[in-house]
């Protein structure tokens, strides 16, 4: 009988957890993130020459699921819409336009302090800091 109890309410409690880590991303993600460093993860064609410097990208994240993400240098912009996983660990964006060869990826999300945020890709880690 006791472990049926525990079992009830694993049940019971299972959604109400990854409700409230969809909540907590989707309200510490808001504002603006600029873009630190990426470590690539596994072997790719782009190297540190392509990657983007650090201070260059500014990425806005909208209550309602609306972002901006805007090249500081030419001030050339990106929108797009973003939502999270059920369980709130990925971040799913679509570009609003999309680009010749490219495509979207989904990211696992975290936020090691308030003021910054990783991005994990399969082949590298984006990290930002609140600014």
């Amino acid at each position: 009988m006791r472990y049926l109890k525990l079992l009830l309410l694993t049940i019971l409690l299972t959604p109400t957890a990854r409700t409230l880590a969809q909540e907590d991303h989707a309200k510490k993600i808001l504002g603006c993130w600029v873009f630190q460093k990426i470590e690539y993860t596994l072997a790719t064609d782009m190297g540190e020459d392509t990657s983007p410097a650090p201070n260059s990208i500014k990425v806005c994240f909208e209550a309602g699921g609306k972002y901006t993400t805007t090249v500081l240098e030419n001030n050339s912009t990106l929108t797009g819409t973003y939502e999270f996983s059920a369980d709130g660990k990925t971040i799913i964006q679509k570009r609003d336009i999309q680009q010749d060869g490219t495509t979207d990826e989904n990211a696992a999300i975290a936020f090691p302090t308030a003021d910054s945020m990783v991005f994990t890709l399969d082949f590298a880690k984006l990290y930002f800091y609140r600014g």
